[in-house]
């Protein structure tokens, strides 16, 4: 379980109070040090004082003074390297979405998101090795899952999906090294898709109170098929094209591949 690595330093450009002084509280209990403006004009300003110690910029598309769209062209022009995570709560046309492609953009999340996923972004962007080192994508999504515990069908869904392993929010506890039987309800199979699993990590409720993960288990696939394999590829790759490059955003087309497995009795 990926707790806390913190020690970046963030601008957030967001005016709505509640939504900025929200994930500004998360990513400080992340260990981060985060700074919180309201309009545009004032996010460009601060990226002129503060410079290469910001480490990322979170900025909302539909900004007061100067709009987001604005303040992502005048930082490219500065030439910072600055990775950006785009939010919005409105745009979501694929010619916005490729407008913010063509300016280098590196993330883009819908406000609707949950926290979670926001900060599965953010850690993506800020510790983007990691995800080199594996070899394999992970996206931050939430679909069906079903698993047994002790002969019991138990619900969740999933919190990051890649194609070597999965984790699944719960309460349940598994224990490191069980093997779990999963079925994933995904866009890309007619069926939920059958693996089995070995549990790698968990966390309880009690473990992950007062922080934006949630409680469950990561499991790295163990037995899978090759039509579940290439129903998750296929889904973890079109995902990802959305969150790095903005394609097919809200609307992603899947090639649908036949899984005929039962989900677990």
């Amino acid at each position: 379980m990926p707790f806390s690595r913190g020690g970046a330093t963030i601008l957030i450009a967001e005016d709505d109070p509640s939504y900025g002084t929200a994930i500004t509280d998360l990513l400080q209990r992340e260990g981060h040090a985060v700074h919180l403006v309201t309009d545009g004009q004032e996010a460009i300003a601060t990226v002129r004082r503060m410079g290469d110690r910001l480490d990322l910029l979170i900025c909302d598309l539909l900004l007061p003074k100067a709009t987001g769209f604005e303040v992502i062209k005048e930082i490219v022009d500065m030439d910072l390297g600055l990775p950006v995570l785009a939010m919005t709560g409105v745009y979501d046309n694929i010619r916005e979405v490729h407008a913010l492609r063509g300016l280098g953009v590196k993330g883009y999340l819908h406000k609707s998101s949950p926290f979670e996923h926001l900060l599965f972004r953010v850690n993506n962007l800020l510790f983007p090795c990691l995800d080199n080192q594996r070899g394999k994508y992970r996206v931050a999504v939430a679909v069906p899952a079903q698993f047994k515990v002790d002969e019991r069908v138990c619900y969740g869904t999933t919190y990051n999906l890649s194609e070597s392993g999965v984790y699944v929010r719960t309460p349940e506890a598994l224990q490191p090294g069980e093997l779990v039987r999963i079925a994933i309800g995904l866009p890309t199979a007619r069926t939920m898709v059958q693996v089995t699993a070995e549990v790698m990590h968990s966390a309880s409720p009690k473990e992950v109170k007062g922080t934006a993960y949630p409680a469950g288990f990561g499991a790295r696939f163990y037995d899978v098929s090759p039509l579940a394999s290439a129903a998750i590829r296929n889904f973890v790759e079109v995902v990802h094209r959305e969150e790095t490059r903005g394609e097919n955003l809200g609307r992603p087309e899947f090639a649908v591949v036949e899984e005929t497995e039962p989900v677990p009795a």
